[in-house]
């Protein structure tokens, strides 16, 4: 993860934007008092279903189950043009 002060954050801003979407890396701004994070669009939005489908039981079962599975190798391969 990129760490940078916030002076040179506001002064290469632009750049970081593009960063953050380019690389799927997230950038950390730091002042003297607090920090902050800046991430792509896209990835703030897959944070967000993240936390819906899991703040479901049943969906977060299901994904657990899911990966379980995928881990144990018990997955099952389906041919779409058959």
């Amino acid at each position: 993860m990129t760490v940078m002060n916030y002076s040179n954050a506001r002064k290469n801003f632009k750049e970081l934007i593009d960063k953050v979407n380019d690389d799927h890396e997230a950038v950390t701004i730091t002042t003297r008092e607090r920090n902050a994070v800046l991430i792509s669009e896209d990835e703030y939005n897959q944070y967000l279903e993240t936390i819906y489908l899991l703040n479901n039981p049943s969906n977060a079962r299901h994904l657990s189950d899911s990966i379980n599975q995928l881990k144990q190798d018990e997955t099952t391969t389906v041919d779409i043009d058959e």
